[in-house]
């Protein structure tokens, strides 16, 4: 195909479109929606794009979970505790305000983090103190 067909299958296909087809309507956030058929007004309001401080809070635990779970091995709980209730604010949040959803999955995923690594950690020190106690009767005049 030249460059001249591919300019005239343009032109036809251009023409082909009626002006009609095209319906332009001015955005629903610069004016009150007037339904035509039953006069009803819709009220718009004005989005804000600031997360909800249920989901900001959800973030916070989120964050402070994964702190605990990386350094306060010791009580693994401190860190589940925290993370669970980051992650019900996450799921729920996500699901109820779209503003919020960034901030929401932001607290689901530090949730699900700082659990897992309260866990691991957890489990490992937990492993290793009964090492430890295990090593100390068999050995000790070591320690």
């Amino acid at each position: 195909m030249t460059i001249d067909e591919w300019n005239d299958k343009k032109a036809t296909t251009v023409e082909k479109v009626r002006p009609e087809d095209t319906v332009v309507e001015e955005p629903a956030r610069f004016k009150n929606d007037i339904s035509e058929e039953t006069g009803e007004t819709t009220e718009v309001t004005q989005v804000t794009g600031e997360a909800s401080s249920a989901a900001k809070l959800g973030l916070a635990l989120g964050v402070i979970s994964i702190v605990l779970g990386v350094f306060f091995a010791g009580a693994p709980w401190l860190g589940i505790v925290t993370g669970t209730i980051a992650i019900i604010i996450g799921a729920t949040e996500r699901k109820k305000d779209e503003e919020s959803k960034g901030m929401a999955t932001g607290a689901l995923t530090c949730g699900i983090v700082g659990v897992s690594l309260s866990v691991a950690f957890g489990i490992l020190f937990g492993i290793l103190g009964i090492a430890i106690k295990i090593l100390t009767k068999l050995f000790g005049w070591i320690f």
